[in-house]
């Protein structure tokens, strides 16, 4: 097993073959070390790790041979310091080919040696999953802190075995041409990575028999651990991932359509005079699953609409990174939005509202209006018959179901990371919003718990991974009783 510096690490030596300097990047911080009067055996070690590695065994005899034995306590000082700085790679080789590697994912890793028995069984975790990053193969799983790099197919070969209990004398038996020194430390690497769960002699798994595990989801927990701090390595944040590469998204979605329906406009300092207190709307909020004989008018609709979605202001942004430099538009609304973004849009399909054709529309924040995008069909049928928030209480569809969508790429342009969680967290806010100023107005809110996406692309003709629904919520006059 060999010792290297970890993918993205680089080794700048001066002229003088004294002095290294050490770079690397931490959480989307860069990270420098300056090393001064390094020995000849010191700095040759440290090259070594910098190109491919080398054993533990192997350092150490270059140190003692060029240095002296004194010189290896000094060595051993630096890769505990490199292993707390996660800076260790491990790699296990098979016939001078790099057979698997691990690597830290996460600040909170720390590398052991795993007490086992030969008759021990594991299998493989339900939360591991293959992906492809760049031309590698990774392996690693939501519960653990490194992940496995596989290079050889036999390893793949041998991944695919523990889809069924098996244990390491198993695996002796099963694959003989792969030697003990290859099979004990990929087993090791297999538990530092998180990917095996011990089956107890009963034939129990035992991540199963953990009642807390046992009620995650493998997307739920991957979601979890992928959008929040503690089990990544890579930068998060806003890091402009995308700057002079793809150009930013208009701060408004294009209109859809040359159909227009203008929307009534409510006088917004006479509302702050005469609205009832906010206590008073929060106490009350509520999801109402019936609507009123009579249906929601066009002019409630409008002030609905206007009161927590339309552009308030547009200004523009400038900002210069690397030398380069970039100009976008911006938007003020009256609810909150990540890095003020603004993702969202609204489309809003009118099955029965008063003076409003029944359609389907995307709302247009900045003149307040509605545009069609589709006349009542079977597609609009179908998200209707889904939007019901009951179907005791609903046997005809909602009077009004707005859906909420996401122009994806408006977010992921600056945020790495956690965007698509800053998008669920930006709907519920959203959500929030209608839910209060339904109250104040006293129509009849209520959030719908699931949605189909794929259905909802096809009827506005999205592109599915470009935008669509994230949300949706039904509105409707308030029922008589």
């Amino acid at each position: 097993m060999k010792l290297s510096f970890r993918e993205g690490a680089a080794l700048l030596v001066n002229d003088s073959n004294t002095q290294a300097t050490l770079q690397w990047e931490h959480v989307g911080k860069r990270m420098v070390v300056d090393f001064k009067r390094l020995t000849p055996g010191i700095l040759q070690a440290f090259q070594q790790m910098a190109n491919g590695g080398a054993t533990s065994q192997e350092l150490v005899d270059g140190v003692a041979k060029t240095d002296g034995f004194l010189a290896v306590f000094q060595l051993q000082a630096y890769l505990a310091k490199f292993e707390k700085a996660l800076l260790l790679n491990r790699t296990i080789f098979y016939d001078d080919h790099p057979f698997a590697t691990l690597a830290p994912k996460s600040p909170y890793y720390q590398y052991q040696e795993f007490p086992r028995t030969p008759e021990q069984k594991y299998t493989l975790s339900r939360f591991a999953y293959w992906h492809r990053v760049g031309e590698q193969m990774i392996l690693e799983s939501a519960l653990g802190h490194a992940r496995l790099v596989l290079y050889a197919s036999q390893a793949i070969v041998l991944i695919n075995a523990l889809g069924k209990p098996s244990s390491y004398q198993e695996w002796l038996e099963q694959f003989p041409t792969l030697v003990p020194s290859v099979l004990k430390p990929l087993l090791n690497f297999m538990l530092n990575a998180g990917l095996l769960s011990e089956v107890d002699e009963a034939g129990y798994i035992q991540e199963d028999k953990d009642e807390t595990l046992y009620q995650w989801e493998f997307h739920d927990l991957l979601f979890h651990t992928q959008s929040r701090l503690g089990r990544t390595l890579e930068a998060v944040g806003g890091t402009y991932r995308f700057w002079n590469k793809i150009q930013s998204l208009p701060a408004v979605k294009p209109k859809m359509s040359d159909v227009c329906i203008p929307l009534y406009r409510p006088d917004i300092e006479k509302l702050k005079a005469t609205d009832i207190p906010f206590t008073q709307v929060f106490e009350q909020r509520k999801s109402i699953r019936k609507h009123g004989e009579k249906p929601i008018t066009d002019k409630q609709l409008g002030e609905f609409l206007y009161r927590f979605a339309r552009v308030k202001e547009m200004y523009d942004m400038e900002l210069t990174i690397n030398g380069h430099t970039e100009k976008w538009s911006m938007s003020k609304r009256p609810y909150p939005s990540g890095g003020g973004r603004y993702s969202l849009e609204l489309y809003v399909i009118a099955h029965k509202c008063e003076n409003i054709p029944s359609a389907c529309y995307h709302y247009y924040p900045l003149e307040h209006a509605l545009y069609k995008v589709s006349d009542q069909n079977s597609l609009v049928e179908r998200l209707l018959e889904l939007g019901r928030p009951n179907p005791y209480d609903f046997p005809d569809n909602p009077q009004v179901l707005i859906t909420i969508a996401a122009r994806f790429q408006r977010l992921f342009w600056k945020y790495k990371g956690f965007a698509y969680a800053v998008l669920l967290k930006e709907s519920g806010i959203l959500t929030q919003s209608m839910y209060l100023v339904a109250t104040a107005m006293g129509l009849a809110p209520c959030e719908v718990g699931i949605g189909d996406a794929e259905l909802f692309a096809r009827l506005v003709g999205t592109d599915y991974y470009a935008e669509t629904c994230i949300g949706e919520f039904v509105l409707g006059s308030m029922p008589e009783d």
